[in-house]
């Protein structure tokens, strides 16, 4: 790993931007990998400019994707799926996943099926308590939908679409129930003032405790590298 003071070594993606002001350099929580976004004008020397600009901020950054991917790596072949540890067991030939008691047989490598299979978890969990919840609101819902973001855990328009990502479904219950409620309390104000979080901890008072753990943990809402077919 690169030391603070050195940018030697890394594993980084120069793109650029139409609707970049600015350089950014972003660091994925998880693989390490360094992403620095130029404007499409901007010089290419301004990308290692950034990079050494930012270096210790990198170092501590790749310093924490390390401890989330050696959490992840010692979950070995286990996932925990709305509360419930479940191993993962790979079987030749297999197209879509099936549970079998604490087993979860999956095609070889995991792959789209599995995702496929959690989106379809979370959706079953998700929906019923969001529904819930803009009934005790008295508000009305329009859909609730399963997105792929890894980072933003939900959204809700001014439509009364509410978005979650699949990924909470690999969280702890509680925290996923907390992030319903965040979401649920936007049909009421579509903003963060003072009368949302009023409003939110009223109904939710894990709330704050569920963002912590976002915060801290979020990044290992993934799926295990399972081994790759061939």
């Amino acid at each position: 790993m690169p030391t603070p003071d050195s940018t030697d070594d890394l594993d980084v993606e120069v793109v650029r931007s139409a609707r970049a002001r600015r350089v950014a350099v972003r660091v994925d929580r998880v693989t390490g990998r360094v992403r620095v976004t130029l404007p499409e004008r901007a010089a290419a020397a301004e990308a290692d400019r950034a990079l050494y600009r930012h270096r210790r901020w990198i170092a501590a950054r790749l310093a924490e994707a390390a401890e989330i991917r050696a959490q992840v790596e010692a979950r070995g072949d286990r996932l925990s799926v709305w509360g419930e540890e479940l191993r993962l067991v790979e079987e030749p030939g297999r197209q879509r996943v099936h549970r079998r008691g604490d087993d979860l047989l999956v095609p070889p490598g995991g792959g789209p099926a599995l995702e496929r299979w959690l989106r379809a978890q979370a959706r079953a969990r998700l929906t019923p308590l969001t529904e819930q919840a803009a009934a005790a609101l008295g508000r009305p819902l329009a859909r609730v939908s399963i997105g792929d973001a890894k980072t933003r855990w939900g959204s809700c328009t001014a439509k009364g679409t509410i978005t979650f990502s699949w990924r909470l479904v690999l969280a702890p219950p509680w925290v996923a129930e907390a992030i319903v409620w965040h979401e649920a309390c936007h049909l009421v104000h579509l903003n963060h003032s003072t009368r949302f979080w009023t409003l939110l901890r009223r109904h939710e008072p894990r709330t704050d405790a569920a963002r912590a753990w976002l915060r801290g943990s979020g990044a290992t809402l993934v799926l295990p590298a399972l081994a790759p077919t061939t």
